[in-house]
C-alpha cells in the first residue's frame, strides 16, 4: 500500500509539472512556426548565404562578352652617356667629350577591348546563367527541408502532448477503479487480485505517461534547435481529422508531375546543360576569335642627349582576330573531360528520375494506408468508447467483471493512441510527398 501511496504522489507531481509548466499566453501556429524556422534555423541560413555566394560567383562567368577596359603607367629613369670612339674618324677642329644625361620618362595606356565572335565567353556568359539558375533551386530545396523538419517537429510536439493527456485520462480511470476494489474488498464482495490487477494497469499507465514526457522534451529540443531559441511558447492545435485527404488527381498525374517539377531533378537537368556548355567552352579554345580593341598611349620623356624630348601620343583601333594554334594537348583534353562528365550527368538525370519514382509511389501508398488507418482508429475509438460504457455499467450492476473493465479501458486507449498518431504521421507524408512532387507549400496555402 505505501507503494501505491507513492506512485500516486509522482502521478499527481507529473499532473500538475505537465499543465502548470511556464507558457506564454500566445499560441504558435505551424505558419508561425515556420517564419521562425526560416530567419532562424543555423543551417538554412548557411545554405542561404552559400547559395549567394554562388550567385555572385556566377556574375563574374556572365560578364564575359562584356568589354575590358585597362590602364596602365609607367615611370622610368634612365641615364645615358656618350662617349667618343677611339677610332671614329672625324674632323680633327671638332673636340670630342664624354656627355652624360639622366631622362625621366612617363608613360601612359588605356586600351579598350570588346569581344565580337567569341565562342569560349559566350558559352562561358549562357554557363554562368545556368550556375545562378541552379543556385537559387539548391535555396528551395533546402527552404523545402526546412518545412518539412518544421512541420515534422510541430506535429511531433502535438502527438506527444496528446499522448500526455490519454496517459492522465487512463490514470485518473485507473485510480477511480482503486478506490472501488478496495471498497469492493472491504466489503468482502471481491477478491484481492482485483487490486493487484489495477495496481498493474496503474503503473503501466505511469510508465507510458512518463515515456510521452520524454518524447515531449525531446520534440521541443528540437524544435528549440530549428528556432534557434529555447523553445517555451504553446502550439496552436487544429483537427487533424478535417486533413486527412488524399491529394487530388491519381497517382499517374502526380508521377508526371514529380518528373517535370521535383528540384532534384532539375537540379540534375541543369548540371547536365552546365556540362554541354563546358564541352562547348572547351571546344572554342580550339577556334578563332575576333575582338574590335581601341588603344590610347601618352609618353612624355625629358631631353636626352640625341633631343629625345617629344610628347607622343597614339590612337589605333582596328580588328584582332586570334586563334590559338597549339596548347599541347591541353585544351583537347579538357573537351574530352567535360564530354565524359556529361555521360556521368545524363545518367544522374536517369538514377534521380527512378529514384523519385520510386518515392512518390512508396509514399502515395503510405498516404493511402494511413487515410485508411486513421478512418479505421476513428470507427475503433467511437465502437470501443461505447464497449467500454456498456462494461462499466455491467460491472456496476456486477454482470461484468473488473478484469472485463480493464480490457475494455485498454482497447479504447490503444485506439484513440493509434488514431492520434496515424493522423499525425499522415500529416507528416502529405509534406513529403508534396515536396517530392514539387508542390510543397505552407499550410495558409490551398492544398491540392
Amino acid at each position: 500500500m505505501i507503494i501505491q501511496s507513492f506512485s500516486t504522489v509522482i502521478f499527481y507531481f507529473m499532473l500538475v509539472f505537465c499543465f502548470l509548466s511556464p507558457h506564454t499566453v500566445s499560441a504558435l501556429n505551424l505558419e508561425q512556426v515556420i517564419e521562425l524556422a526560416k530567419q532562424n534555423d543555423a543551417t538554412f541560413q548557411a545554405e542561404k548565404f552559400e547559395s549567394e555566394a554562388e550567385i555572385y560567383g556566377s556574375r563574374r562567368q556572365t560578364s564575359a562578352m562584356g568589354p575590358r577596359v585597362v590602364a596602365s603607367f609607367k615611370y622610368l629613369r634612365k641615364e645615358e652617356t656618350y662617349q667618343p670612339d677611339d677610332t671614329a674618324e672625324v674632323d680633327e677642329s671638332i673636340e670630342l667629350k664624354d656627355k652624360d644625361a639622366i631622362i625621366d620618362d612617363g608613360e601612359i595606356s588605356i586600351s579598350v577591348i570588346q569581344p565580337l565572335i567569341d565562342l569560349t565567353k559566350l558559352n562561358t556568359v549562357r554557363s554562368g546563367l545556368l550556375k545562378k539558375d541552379i543556385a537559387k533551386l539548391r535555396l528551395q530545396k533546402a527552404e523545402e527541408d526546412l518545412v518539412v523538419r518544421a512541420i515534422e517537429s510541430y506535429y511531433r510536439i502535438l502527438s506527444a502532448e496528446d499522448e500526455i493527456k490519454l496517459a492522465n485520462s487512463k490514470c485518473l480511470a485507473l485510480a477511480e477503479l482503486q478506490k472501488k476494489t478496495k471498497e469492493t474488498h472491504r466489503l468482502g464482495l471481491g477478491p484481492v487480485s482485483d487490486q493487484y490487477d489495477v495496481e498493474a494497469r496503474y503503473q503501466l499507465a505511469l510508465a507510458s505517461r512518463i515515456s510521452a514526457i520524454a518524447q515531449l522534451e525531446d520534440a521541443r529540443e528540437a524544435l528549440s534547435e530549428l528556432l534557434g531559441m529555447n523553445f517555451i511558447d504553446q502550439l496552436h492545435r487544429n483537427s487533424a481529422d478535417s486533413n486527412i485527404s488524399m491529394p487530388v488527381y491519381d497517382l499517374g498525374y502526380w508521377l508526371s508531375h514529380a518528373q517535370e517539377d521535383n528540384i532534384d531533378i532539375r537540379i540534375k537537368k541543369l548540371q547536365a546543360e552546365s556540362e554541354n556548355l563546358d564541352i562547348e567552352i572547351a571546344r572554342g579554345k580550339l577556334l578563332p576569335s575576333l575582338n574590335i580593341y581601341a588603344d590610347y598611349e601618352r609618353q612624355q620623356p625629358d631631353d636626352g642627349l640625341d633631343r629625345y624630348g617629344w610628347v607622343r601620343e597614339t590612337v589605333e583601333i582596328g580588328l584582332k582576330f586570334e586563334m590559338e594554334l597549339l596548347s599541347s594537348g591541353r585544351d583537347l583534353a579538357d573537351f574530352m573531360a567535360h564530354k565524359t562528365k556529361l555521360k556521368s550527368s545524363k545518367k544522374l538525370i536517369d538514377a534521380s528520375r527512378r529514384s523519385v519514382a520510386r518515392s512518390v509511389k512508396s509514399t502515395w501508398n503510405n498516404l493511402q494506408s494511413k487515410q485508411l488507418m486513421s478512418k479505421a482508429y476513428n470507427k475503433a475509438v467511437t465502437a470501443s468508447q461505447k464497449s467500454l460504457e456498456v462494461v462499466q455499467a455491467g460491472y456496476s450492476e456486477g454482470l461484468n467483471t473488473l478484469l472485463d473493465v480493464l480490457n475494455s479501458q485498454r482497447d479504447y486507449f490503444i485506439s484513440s493512441s493509434q488514431h492520434q498518431k496515424a493522423g499525425y504521421d499522415f500529416l507528416i507524408e502529405k509534406a513529403k510527398f508534396k515536396q517530392l512532387v514539387g508542390l510543397l507549400v505552407t499550410p495558409k496555402e490551398n492544398n491540392k
